[in-house]
């Protein structure tokens, strides 16, 4: 692993982290640790970081919209519940549809990122 690598890997354990708290303080305790994250989850972390990267003047939006578009390709559509099955969820609709935790979520790796690129 070279050095930018390393970088896109710690930025990214960052951000999956800071999510993680932000969840468990709401009482969602469904975001393993890193060490102990699935790989898509490593995966989406590194994805969002180095989208970051690569659109600096992007906002918090961007991780929701690589998100949205992810699922939409999928099949996925608006939902009141998630269904996998169906294929629904109910945040496929536009950023700032979404309720204000989850925005804060978004928020919250947006300064993440931003603080340590």
């Amino acid at each position: 692993m070279n050095q930018s690598e390393a970088i896109l890997l710690t930025i990214a354990k960052c951000s999956h982290e800071a999510e993680r708290a932000f969840r468990w303080t709401f009482g969602d305790l469904s975001m393993d640790i890193w060490d102990k994250a699935e790989q898509q989850a490593i995966a989406d972390a590194v994805r969002n970081v180095a989208a970051y990267i690569s659109n600096p003047e992007s906002g918090p939006e961007l991780r929701h919209n690589i998100w949205l578009a992810e699922k939409q390709a999928e099949g996925w559509t608006y939902g009141t519940e998630i269904d996998s099955k169906a294929k629904k969820h109910p945040y496929i609709k536009p950023f700032h549809h979404l309720p204000d935790e989850k925005q804060a979520i978004d928020n919250i790796v947006h300064a993440v990122i931003r603080s340590l690129t």
